[in-house]
């Protein structure tokens, strides 16, 4: 009889350990998908606010690459979803993307362009 706990101690740790792993596969899956969800609505934002850029520029050539409209949008949807969206928090994301476009007319998009 002394042995006979040993084996309703390891079912019940194993059930525990797979009631763990399956909260933790259903967590990790609704977080990749509301990345997904927030970074399609992301591009769907950037590619119109770019349309709209690129229809009222003059010259094409200042319009920054759709990347800096991605970044921007993906970012100011994460504050959203956060319930994070204050000036200062939107000037962060603003002068970061003034930053990264600042990088890319520098070392790469002015380049491409001049091809």
């Amino acid at each position: 009889m002394d042995g006979a706990w040993i084996p309703v101690v390891s079912t019940l740790i194993g059930g525990m350990i797979g009631f763990g792993g399956a909260i933790l596969s259903s967590y990790l899956h609704s977080r990749a998908d509301r990345h997904k969800e927030l970074l399609g609505w992301a591009i769907q934002a950037a590619i119109e606010d770019f349309k709209a850029d690129q229809a009222s520029a003059k010259d094409s050539d200042k319009v920054p690459p759709i990347s800096s409209y991605t970044y921007f949008h993906y970012h100011f949807f994460k504050l959203l979803d956060q319930g994070r969206v204050t000036p200062e928090d939107i000037g962060k994301v603003a002068d970061d993307v003034t930053k990264i476009v600042a990088v890319l007319e520098d070392k790469i998009w002015r380049k491409y362009l001049d091809r």
